[in-house]
């Protein structure tokens, strides 16, 4: 029996799959778990499938759809670090501007980067990709530029789409409203204007959005957990610049959390144990960042320049890991467990090992003698403890055969070891 192609069922049932990919919308979140907590869709790739679906889909698109303008002032909607996007129907300014039908405009804007300042961009966005264009406002600022101020502009509809009418779109302009305290937390940049909105909803909305990020130590846990979770996912696909980014939003969260108002009550709520659960999280992505450094170098070996740099990001992240933390009024304190401990001198040992500082040897095979002797049963250290091993006898090596067998002339250890390296190879 044949493979079944998306082009063989019948154009009713593609139209189905239109309408669910493209024109379908509705809120799946509420407010306690909403803040990054999923990865943005990606609805109109079904657009670059091939010429025949694209003009269908394209033609289902604006016959059956709901549309938003976006206009940015040095602020991409385009560009996430998270790897996350918004892709829009066009943003030709051409095409924009003579795009009618929208049921609302939305204007987002930064003062606080004068690089980008002025740098202007404009998008027609799908309706259903209301909450994610949220999602990226509040990362903003959440992450990178605190100052945004962001208008959303609700008027009655001007189309000459003759099954669109201001009354039939009134209770979808509604809903976007409603969904706005969802995804935007502790935002007081917010205005909403136009005559097809109540002043009564939009000073609701606003006073809604402005309320305290974190209204429970669950959701607050959440959000740094979706990072590590996030870290996670991109380790695996050995990405050091996008788990990095991940790993700093999640440290610039919990930096945030504690500054921020809504921190007393937290600690209020959940006491001590939230506050070390806090920096146990804050430990492992240290950790976890370092981990991703400490692999970048093992890839880069023969690449002295990317290794030292790596080994840079690996002595940030391990200087503070091991730090105690205030958890409330500075009385109690997080400290680190043997375990992690342990953890921290092995990884600080391999860093030794991968940089092929022969003047740490002696330091590290102690550290990771030490590391072993603490926890016997980690994987980790055990396997750590033996690379280590075997790099000092290589160093021994190098000192008893390379040195004196070149009558006190100094080979480059990187040059001898990318030798023995290829000569392992072959």
């Amino acid at each position: 029996m044949e493979d079944l192609r998306f082009l063989d069922l019948p154009v009713e049932i593609r139209e189905i799959v239109y309408q669910d990919l493209l024109c379908t919308w509705e809120l799946k979140h509420n407010r306690e778990r909403a803040f990054l907590s999923t990865r943005f869709n990606n609805p109109t790739a079904i657009l670059r499938v091939n010429r025949q679906v694209y003009y269908e889909a394209y033609d289902y698109l604006v016959k059956h759809n709901q549309f938003i303008r976006v206009d940015c002032d040095g602020i991409s909607i385009r560009s996430d670090p998270l790897g996350r996007q918004i892709l829009p129907v066009t943003e030709v300014p051409e095409k924009v501007s003579q795009f009618n039908g929208y049921v609302a405009r939305i204007k987002w804007t930064t003062n606080s980067d004068p690089l980008r300042k002025g740098s202007r961009k404009q998008y027609m966005v799908l309706g259903r990709q209301f909450p994610d264009i949220l999602k990226a406002t509040d990362y903003h600022i959440m992450t990178q530029w605190p100052a945004i101020t962001m208008t959303i502009i609700v008027d009655p509809i001007s189309t000459n789409r003759a099954e669109v009418t201001t009354t039939s779109l009134r209770p979808f302009q509604t809903a976007l409203l409603h969904t706005i305290p969802t995804f935007l937390h502790a935002f007081p940049g917010l205005s909403i204007q136009g005559s097809s909105v109540s002043r009564n909803l939009a000073a609701r909305i606003i006073h809604e959005t402005a309320q305290p990020r974190w209204m429970t130590t669950t959701a607050a846990l959440s959000d740094i957990l979706w990072f590590k979770h996030n870290n996670d996912r991109l380790g695996k696909e050995a990405n050091f610049v996008s788990t990095n980014t991940a790993i700093e939003c999640g440290l610039k969260t919990i930096e945030y959390m504690r500054s921020s108002p809504a921190w007393p009550n937290l600690m209020l709520s959940g006491g001590v144990s939230f506050a070390h659960a806090v920096a146990e999280l804050a430990f492992e992505l240290r950790v976890g960042r370092a981990q991703r450094a400490l692999d970048a170098m093992e890839r880069s070996q023969c690449r002295r320049n990317l290794v030292e740099g790596f080994a840079e990001h690996v002595d940030a992240d391990l200087g503070r890991c091991l730090l105690f933390v205030p958890s409330h009024n500075h009385q109690d304190t997080w400290s680190p467990s043997e375990e992690q401990v342990a953890v921290v001198m092995c990884m600080s040992a391999r860093k030794h090992r991968l940089l092929l500082d022969a003047e740490s040897r002696d330091s590290a095979v102690a550290a990771a003698e030490h590391a072993f002797q603490m926890f016997p049963e980690n994987e980790m250290i055990r396997r750590e403890k033996e690379a280590i091993a075997a790099w000092s006898g290589n160093v021994d090596r190098y000192l008893n055969e390379v040195w004196v067998s070149n009558s006190g002339v100094v080979l480059e250890m990187w040059q001898w070891w990318e030798q023995e390296e290829k000569s392992c190879d072959c």
